[in-house]
């Protein structure tokens, strides 16, 4: 695995490290705007994990799978499809708002947001993205992310001898 996989897949996997999935459609899943068609290609990114006695615990992340910026969050639902992001390093709020959209060929759930900390409008996930059990187990989330990164990634270059 690349060092870039690592270190996206350890930031995910410390901010989701204290809930499990919750009630909300965005909960308990890695999200995407768009497949990464390789390393270098930019992406919005963003995994929630409700708290067992909070609010839900996640990250948003936007760059590539080589560089990117991420932003630890906590989540509160307001009501149906609607909740309160805070950006944990600064305490910035967003009204985050998302709905049911028709998921492009190859995604099997699709949401259209308002209030994402980098813009990204749209986002979609396959159901071999959920993270499974408690996110207190952060092989859990690590696996998910593996199977998103796997999908970007290019076979490596086989070098015969």
């Amino acid at each position: 695995m690349h060092r870039a996989h690592r270190t996206l897949l350890s930031c995910l996997s410390f901010a989701l490290a204290c809930g499990s999935p919750g009630e909300t459609s965005v909960t308990g899943r890695v999200w995407l705007s768009k497949t990464p068609k390789g390393p270098k290609d930019a992406f919005s990114a963003f995994a929630l994990a409700a708290g067992a006695t909070g609010p839900a615990a996640g990250v948003f992340h936007h760059g590539s799978l080589y560089a990117g910026t991420y932003r630890a969050v906590t989540f509160r639902p307001d009501g149906p499809g609607r909740g309160t992001l805070t950006i944990l390093q600064t305490g910035d709020r967003h009204t985050f708002r998302y709905r049911p959209c028709r998921p492009s060929r190859g995604y099997d759930r699709c949401i259209e947001v308002e209030g994402d900390p980098f813009g990204a409008r749209r986002y979609q996930s396959r159901d071999r993205w959920r993270i499974p059990g408690k996110a207190a187990d952060a092989r859990a989330l690590a696996g998910a992310m593996m199977r998103v990164a796997e999908a970007a990634s290019p076979a490596p270059d086989v070098v015969e001898p």
